[in-house]
């Protein structure tokens, strides 16, 4: 890894939680493989399994405050 590229990483990880996540996003969207839309469709379907279990009582929440906390600490 290049001296930029290492200054680039610092520069990221001192980013809060939620900008680092959009910019991982934007990164891996970049690499948008052929079939784009058949990927879409998938996650589509898992998000809607997972809002019919959630529904259903098969499985509960966690808040994003506690997600952060358990990576970043409190």
């Amino acid at each position: 890894m290049s001296k930029s590229h290492r200054e680039l990483l610092a520069e990221v990880l001192h980013l809060p939680p939620l900008d680092r996540v959009v910019f991982v996003d934007r990164i891996l969207a970049s690499f948008d493989p052929p079939d784009q839309a058949q990927l879409d469709a998938l996650w589509a379907a898992e998000a809607e399994d997972r809002l019919d279990a959630w529904k259903a009582g098969q499985i509960g929440t966690v808040s994003a405050v506690e997600v952060f906390e358990r990576f970043n600490g409190p």
